[in-house]
């Protein structure tokens, strides 16, 4: 899942100048005036999109930009701003001063009915008669986390450690992947028997329970032991809090596949059941793999007897063996991921 929250980093530059300085598109005026004495200048913000980046990489989501600012108390709309660069030009106050720019998936900004999908603050001081071109990189909001556990490998109890990739994807409210910072960190939790078996590892960071997602370029593992019981499963589940409300991701389970094991025989992985005293006599085995996807494969034994080994329930299994000559041998079940027990089988008379 495959999302991730990822909207690409736009930068914004502020440039102001004398009146009659030209900008680089159509511009709209402040939707408010100043609420200030101080004396202004026009200044023209312009959200672009970094060489590096293409153009369709911006949320086809954007349908206004709104810039606020204080002191002033001032707010500046602009409704349905095409594909960009974005200019917005306004007089502003002279000084030190707080902008925030957010971009919306409808028209009227804040005031209208439609979900933020990325901002940024920034403090500057405007000049009368110079430009200023500072740089700020709006952050993508979370407003959807999908989690998707890589299908391979799959851990094994008693089996042997390793790392199981956990995808994290982050979207904004248009369903648009976020690329870069996040403007809210989702933290992702690793719970119920997480402990020793499926803890999170980001980086060279050592194994923890919890961690921090800041952007789409933090790769997550889950770090398996190889440890674990039967029945032993591990959830994972994200969340951000954003401006809107707290973002809450699907859970995903980790759910390792178990050893081939008789339960009638203290779960060990071989048994010896009584001998057959007689051909054509049947003897059912239960056998067990937790999380098993079938019925293990049954090998071995020749033509001294004959198995057949079906499913009763999900991970629980009967062998049927069949006695057909008198002597002994070793009977063979494969499961998943290659996990095997052994029926000794011994024909007397």
């Amino acid at each position: 899942m495959n999302h991730k929250i990822v909207m690409p980093s736009l930068l914004v530059i502020l440039v102001t100048g004398c009146a009659g300085a030209g900008a680089p598109g159509p511009a709209l005026p402040a939707t408010s005036p100043v609420a200030s004495t101080r004396e202004t200048a026009p200044v023209t913000f312009t959200i672009i999109v970094p060489p590096r980046l293409k153009t369709k990489y911006v949320s086809a989501s954007t349908i206004s930009i709104e810039i606020t600012y204080s002191p002033g108390n001032g707010k500046v709309v602009r409704n349905n701003p095409g594909v960009g660069p974005y200019n917005v030009t306004f007089d502003a106050p002279l000084g030190n001063t707080t902008y925030t720019i957010t971009l919306y998936d409808q028209i009227n900004g804040s005031a209208g009915t439609g979900n933020a999908l990325a901002t940024a603050t920034t403090s500057f001081t405007v000049t009368r008669g110079v430009t200023n071109t500072p740089k700020v990189t709006l952050l993508g909001i979370p407003f959807t986390i999908n989690l998707a556990l890589a299908a391979s490998p799959r851990p094994i109890i008693d089996g042997v450690g390793g790392s199981i990739p956990l995808t994290v994807s982050v979207l904004d409210a248009g369903v648009n992947p976020i690329t870069g910072t996040y403007n809210s960190t989702p933290s992702l939790v690793a719970g119920g028997g997480a402990n020793g078996l499926g803890l999170l590892v980001v980086g060279a960071n050592p194994a923890t329970a919890t961690v921090s997602v800041p952007d789409n370029n933090t790769t997550v593992n889950v770090a398996y032991t190889g440890g674990g019981t039967q029945g032993d499963a591990v959830t994972y589940t994200a969340t951000a809090n954003t401006t809107a409300g707290v973002v809450t991701s699907n859970t995903v389970t980790l759910t390792p596949v178990g050893r081939i094991a008789f339960p009638g025989n203290s779960n060990l992985s071989t048994i010896t059941p009584p001998a057959f005293t007689s051909t054509r006599q049947t003897k059912n085995i239960s056998v067990n793999q937790v999380n098993g996807s079938g019925p293990p494969a049954a090998s071995g034994c020749g033509g001294e007897a004959t198995v057949i080994v079906t499913q009763n329930s999900p991970g629980v299994y009967t062998a049927a063996v069949t006695s057909v000559t008198s002597g002994s041998c070793a009977i063979t079940l494969t499961g998943d991921l290659s996990q095997t027990g052994t029926i000794n089988y011994i024909l007397v008379g």
